[in-house]
Order: structure tokens, then sequence, then C-alpha cells
């Protein structure tokens, strides 16, 4: 699983790859944990995220052979992200919601999501980004990974988070 796609589903972004069991065709409906980490190598210091408030869930959708086809986020998520070296922290709400869709490993998500990429997610020498995406955003998971179209307003939590 790549460490991008990671960061979604720990955010409560996606439970995309544990779909629970289901008889197929029947859509299931899964709480969604967020547990708390750290962030390393992403923005120039640590970054932890910390669950102030979660009532998300996934509702996954199967196709006649019980395989998942498609896979709704939505409920709310609260989160705060502290710069682990000077203690600034944020309190964001990302509650989305989103569809993930498995037979294209795509993204579609609007409202504020949390999305992080490493080093290199995004392509061959891109550098590391940690951002709330508010509007819409579609991201396709591979090698490498893709935005395939953003629109709203992008926060840069790395440089929110550097601030003293």
């Amino acid at each position: 699983m790549k460490r991008g796609f990671a960061f979604v589903l720990a955010l409560g972004l996606l439970v995309v790859l544990s779909p629970g069991t289901a008889s197929a065709g029947a859509p299931v409906r899964e709480f969604l944990p967020a547990p708390d980490f750290t962030f390393e190598g992403i923005c120039s210091f640590p970054v932890g995220i910390h669950t102030l408030a979660n009532n998300e869930y996934t509702i996954t959708f199967f196709d006649d052979q019980g395989n998942p086809t498609r896979q709704v986020i939505q409920g709310l998520l609260i989160s705060q992200l502290t710069n682990r070296n000077t203690g600034v922290s944020v309190v964001r709400n990302i509650s989305g919601p989103g569809v993930f869709t498995f037979s294209d490993s795509t993204l579609a998500a609007s409202g504020s999501w949390a999305l992080a990429f490493f080093p290199g997610d995004l392509g061959p020498g891109s550098p590391g980004r940690l951002f709330i995406n508010r509007g819409r955003i579609v991201v396709r998971f591979g090698e490498p990974d893709q935005i395939l179209s953003q629109s709203g307003t992008q926060e840069d939590l790395c440089a929110t988070l550097a601030q003293t």
C-alpha cells in the first residue's frame, strides 16, 4: 500500500482494503477508526495527528461476485495536527465526504479533506505534500499517485504548522 494512501486511510478518508464480510451485492456500513499517529518525512518536522471527534463511516458496495466496487466515506472527523518540534497545532474539520472506486483506485472527494503525499509519491522528484483541500479533488492512487483534478482552496499544513 502506498504511503500517501495510508494517510488517507488513517485520517478516516478510506478503509478501502477492508470491506468487511458481505454477501454479494449487499452494501455494508462500517465505522471508520481514525487512530492517532505521527508523520515523518513529509514536512521538515514530524506532524502528529490526534482525533478529537470521529463519527465517520464507510458504505461499501459489491458486485454480484462479492467484490467491492466502490466505497462512500462520510461522517464527522475533527483532527488536531501538531508540529512535534514546536508544539504549534491546529484543529481542522476534515469530514469529507468522498467516494473511492476500486476499479481505477480513484478517490473523488468533496468538502474538506486532509491528504498527504511523501516525497516521490506524485512522481520522481516530487516534494512531500500535506494539505487540506476544501472543495473537490480527484486522486488516482498508483505508481505514481496522480491528482487528476482539484478545485476550491488548499491549505499547506507544513507552512501552517511551521509558524511560531
